[in-house]
């Protein structure tokens, strides 16, 4: 089984995530959204950077929408 790490901004494309998670998980791949650990006791960038290392591969769906940035003081070193 492949692991896949699903990254892309959230709101402009969750429509596409939805229908990209569904398709990876049918054809029996491990799959790690963002959706998973939104609320999580974790900060996401931390979770993120953890999923992935894990992942084999890693898709990314970008458009012209920034996700969240965060400031100096929550560990962004390139604020």
């Amino acid at each position: 089984m492949v692991t896949i790490y699903l990254s892309s901004t959230y709101e402009d494309l969750k429509d596409y995530r939805q229908v990209l998670f569904e398709a990876i998980r049918k054809v029996g791949q491990q799959v790690f959204p963002i959706e998973d650990y939104l609320w999580a006791d974790r900060r996401p960038i931390d979770q993120c950077r953890q999923n992935v290392e894990l992942a084999d591969r890693e898709v990314r769906r970008i458009t012209f929408r920034y996700g969240y940035v965060p400031s100096a003081n929550h560990g962004n070193p390139h604020a």
